[in-house]
């Protein structure tokens, strides 16, 4: 049996600190003599604020981010807070970890496969990992799939916990964990066509002459027929590949099937969630401790919206070098955005001259793309489909030779320090990674997360070329693509600042009439001394690495509310809560402007409303189509009523006189937030509780307000003592002839189902009403945090429950409706009339006639 005496200590216990276990690491390599400053800023910032579930790290390409990682989780494992899972997203960067943690001198342990891909050792099995002695290094894959060891699997017992967790290049996995959720049904699947006849798609809809199509399923045929494709989807798989997209993804997207986004192309079918379900990754979901890695880009967006953190804009919660000193000196060029004229053909010509001095690398979207560079001073086309990044990599690294190499589609995860790549060219716009995507970009153009996300790779490419703040590199962005999209709409804002301060100086020092032999000439300044001197500026590399010394990283998070808010509707729609989600989206349409983004959000808003109201949907969907006819076609356009009789406009014209007891606006919404303040649950009420004993009454008398200030008539029976005894708490007019009964019980535990009293005094004030208004309807409705019924209580067939979630439903209505005339009065200055308020009532669902409907639901036995 092997022995290893190290493991014996008279004194266990070990450092916590991360500065302390680096300087503990007596067997690390020479070239870990002492930690960069931008490391130990960073360590000891995340250590003084470990205890947090998330932490985001930031620190530029080439800053020392793996060490940073990986003394990370050392501490946690010191600290108990094992075992410890190190992340990145792809097998190639696994390998990159564990090669700079022996250097380090830190344990790790990972999965090694044979020469034929059998995997030989599960880094998962072994004592070292499961005992908190060593880190797994993983790829993102191997965590977030169907059949994860890390919570999807049928047994607990067959699951690995996590204690803490590193994902590193978090904006590199993004994509990955997206694919996770995303279904691809070849052509050449014998279900294809099976799906194409299933949802009745009209192949000739594209491109008829060249055979493509781009097709993006109507959200009420896919709703109609999502449980007939599913059964199609699991039929007996007739390949390997297809066995491994139902098997590893089918398990995370089944439960938001019914919302899922299809694309059908000529080339195969699409499905895709509009959202990601890492909660169903427990051990991910449960970990003591998260830590989040990425270079220094300037939106956060996709920390909301693929891993679900609740972030908000100006949180001051991002860890970074305070100063932006640590990336090295860039010029960053585009020659056809500086001048027109200069063609790709001619940069790629001058490019092969400076291949004579220089290791360029060009990074490229597609083969189709890599093909221009076909030319004698090309060394390699490297991809992941081609397998041989790594060998090309290490070659490139080891021999850094002039020449050309070109990588396709690989804009993260790449180290080309020093003379391995002195030019940089990004070619061409990275491509979109879904069909749906495809379609939002072409459907509404200028909606942000699509623009944010190109922009983040650009800027993960162009971070390729620098490996230390003593490093130097020239980047050319080209490309009829890329720089169109340079010019569009202030794209260039979402590179981080310190990219954006290179950018803007480097295009600074090219005025006038810009020709390629000028760009050339501020490059050949940057890579070639001697050149530099003969200019006159043989100081211009060492100020151009003083260039950000006085730039200073935000610590402040950024996420676009267009993201947050749709992470929220998918949360709510992961839940059943399809109002819920309609609402929020509903919300985002209120405060955009575009045009074209307004007519795909009224879209979303009625694939959502089609599970609630099926015949608001087919009128929501007539008005976006009318907004924005990209979108699909309904197959009939239903207009929405107009509001110019007065029978019609009943409601808002009460609800106008209501206003008008208020002197100016600010009295009046100020009266309504107080309303709707007292719209709470007091779950701890007793009979011998006086407090909570008024929140009741509070609660009564403020459902009686609300009544008036959407125009209802409405009243409080139980308490008006000038008419018969008995009467409900709240009687509320919803139609010529339609009552609401109300029993409020917003005051009895939580947890209690409904109980025979309860029933007893609803029937009773039932009975009531119907001495009083003899030829009128009642709907009778408890509210009540439950929605059983204890066995032996005897409620009516009609009986309707509103709930904490019928009351948050209702108040957010009422909070829109506000906003609504908010904006008409104090933006627009508009002078709000009968029809108005009535179309304000109808727009945000405060109608009576539809009020049973959306703010209560049927109780249950």
């Amino acid at each position: 049996m092997p022995i290893n005496m190290k493991n014996f200590s008279a004194n266990s216990k070990n450092p916590t600190n991360p500065e302390e276990i680096f300087r503990g690491l007596a067997g690390r390599n020479e070239k870990y003599a002492y930690l960069r400053d931008v490391q130990g800023e960073v360590l000891r910032a995340w250590y003084a604020n470990r205890r947090e579930k998330d932490n985001i790290i930031k620190m530029n390409t080439g800053s020392g981010k793996t060490v940073v990682g990986l003394l990370i989780l050392k501490s946690c494992l010191n600290e108990g807070e094992g075992p410890a899972v190190y992340v990145v997203p792809d097998r190639y960067l696994v390998k990159q970890v564990c090669k700079e943690a022996r250097l380090l001198g830190i344990a790790v342990v990972y999965d090694e496969y044979s020469e034929e891909g059998n995997c030989i050792f599960r880094g998962t099995k072994s004592r070292e990992f499961l005992e908190g002695r060593a880190i797994y290094v993983t790829n993102i894959h191997k965590v977030v799939n169907g059949k994860s060891v890390f919570g999807m699997r049928r047994e607990w017992v067959d699951n690995i916990t996590i204690g803490s967790m590193v994902v590193d290049d978090v904006h590199a996995c993004i994509d990955t964990i997206g694919e996770q959720h995303t279904l691809h049904i070849s052509a050449s699947n014998h279900i294809y066509n099976e799906i194409v006849k299933q949802l009745g798609v009209n192949t000739n809809e594209g491109d008829n002459e060249s055979g493509n199509y781009h097709i993006l399923v109507p959200f009420e045929k896919w709703q109609k027929e999502h449980e007939a494709i599913k059964k199609i989807v699991y039929k007996d798989p007739e390949s390997k590949d297809w066995e491994n997209e139902q098997r590893f993804k089918m398990p995370l997207m089944r439960d938001n099937w019914a919302t899922a986004n299809c694309v059908v192309t000529a080339n195969e079918i699409e499905i895709t969630l509009k959202g990601t379900r890492l909660d169903k990754i427990r051990s991910f979901d449960q970990a003591k401790r998260r830590i989040y890695m990425s270079a220094t880009l300037s939106d956060d967006s996709a920390l909301v919206s693929t891993f679900g953190l609740r972030i908000k804009e100006n949180d001051e919660i991002v860890i970074s070098p305070k100063k932006a000193n640590d990336i090295g000196a860039r010029v960053i060029l585009a020659p056809g955005y500086l001048n027109q004229k200069i063609s790709d053909e001619q940069i790629r010509n001058k490019l092969e001259e400076y291949a004579e001095m220089y290791s360029i690398v060009v990074i490229v979207p597609s083969f189709s793309r890599a093909e221009l560079w076909n030319s004698q001073k090309l060394r390699a086309i490297l991809s992941s489909k081609e397998g041989n990044i790594e060998r090309g990599i290490e070659e490139l690294r080891n021999n850094p030779s002039p020449g050309i190499t070109v990588l396709v589609n690989r804009y993260d995860g790449i180290d080309l320090p020093n003379d391995s790549c002195r030019i940089l060219v990004l070619d061409g716009l990275p491509e979109i990674p879904t069909e749906y995507e495809r379609f939002i970009q072409r459907v509404a153009p200028t909606i942000e997360s699509i623009q944010c996300k190109a922009m983040q790779k650009v800027e993960q490419g162009m971070g390729r070329g620098l490996r230390s703040n003593r490093d130097y590199c020239a980047v050319i962005l080209m490309g009829d693509d890329l720089i169109k999209f340079l010019k569009h709409d202030n794209n260039i804002d979402y590179f981080s600042l310190a990219t954006k301060k290179q950018y803007s100086t480097t295009n600074g020092l090219l005025v006038g009439e810009v020709e390629l032999k000028d760009v050339f000439e501020l490059i050949s300044m940057l890579l070639d001394e001697e050149f530099a001197r003969s200019k006159g500026y043989e100081v211009f590399k060492d100020e151009w690495y003083k260039l950000l010394l006085d730039l200073e990283y935000p610590n402040k998070i950024r996420v676009k509310e267009q993201v947050v808010n749709m992470r929220k509707a998918f949360e709510a729609e992961s839940k059943g809560d399809y109002e819920d989600a309609y609402l929020k989206v509903k919300g985002l349409f209120e405060s955009e402007r575009e045009q074209l983004t307004r007519g795909l959000l009224k879209y979303l808003m009625a694939e959502y409303k089609n599970f609630t109201d099926p015949a608001e949907a087919n009128i929501l969907h007539g008005e976006a189509y009318e907004i924005n006819i990209a979108l699909p076609r309904p197959k009939s356009l239903i207009r929405r009523k107009k509001y110019n009789s007065p029978e019609k406009c009943w409601q808002g014209k009460r609800a106008l006189q209501y206003k008008g007891n208020y002197h100016n606006l600010e009295q009046y919404l100020a009266h309504i937030n107080d309303v709707i303040d007292k719209l709470e649950f007091c779950f701890d009420w007793d009979a011998s509780n006086k407090e909570g004993n008024s929140k009741t009454k509070r609660f009564e008398r403020a459902l009686k307000e609300v009544g008036d200030i959407i125009g209802l008539e409405s009243s409080c029976p139980e308490g008006d003592k000038t008419i018969e005894t008995g009467g409900p708490d709240n009687l509320i007019r919803v139609d010529e002839n339609e009552y609401l009964v109300i029993e409020c019980k917003n005051g009895v535990i939580a947890n209690n189902l409904i109980c025979k009293n309860d029933c007893a005094q609803l029937l009773s004030s039932v009975e009531w009403f119907k001495r009083k208004y003899i030829s009128a309807r009642c709907t009778p409705i408890l509210v009540h945090p439950n929605y059983r019924f204890m066995s032996d209580a005897s409620p009516n067939e009609d009986f309707h429950i509103m709930g904490p979630t019928e009351i948050k439903r209702l108040v957010e209505a009422i909070k829109r409706f506000c906003e609504a005339i908010q904006d008409r009065e104090r933006e627009n200055r508009e002078v709000i009339r009968d029809q108005d308020m009535q179309r304000l009532i109808d727009d945000y669902e405060l109608t009576g006639s539809e009020f049973v409907k959306k703010y209560t639901i049927k109780g249950k036995k």
